[in-house]
């Protein structure tokens, strides 16, 4: 599981921000945001870092919108991990 879009639009509409304002923030246009807060446009790392900091996301926030938890999951974190030496 990755992206989770209504957990974002939640957590914008929490905040009070319209899309509209939020596409303004990002320096995008209303309808890009809009497909991408719906998931039918793909949103890049450098997309998820720019609203994350426009939201004031805490970090919790983060993993739950954009990772869907697998950051905490010990399992996954041991099968991702990059061997060093």
């Amino acid at each position: 599981m990755g992206f989770n879009p209504n957990e974002l639009k939640a957590a914008r509409i929490k905040r009070g921000i319209t899309q509209k304002t939020l596409a303004k923030m990002l320096n995008c246009t209303d309808a890009n945001y809009c497909m991408k807060e719906n998931g039918v446009r793909r949103l890049f790392v450098s997309d998820a870092n720019n609203i994350a900091n426009a939201l004031k996301l805490s970090p919790r926030e983060i993993n739950d919108f954009f990772f869907a938890n697998n950051i905490n999951s010990k399992d996954n974190f041991s099968k991702t991990r990059v061997a060093t030496g």
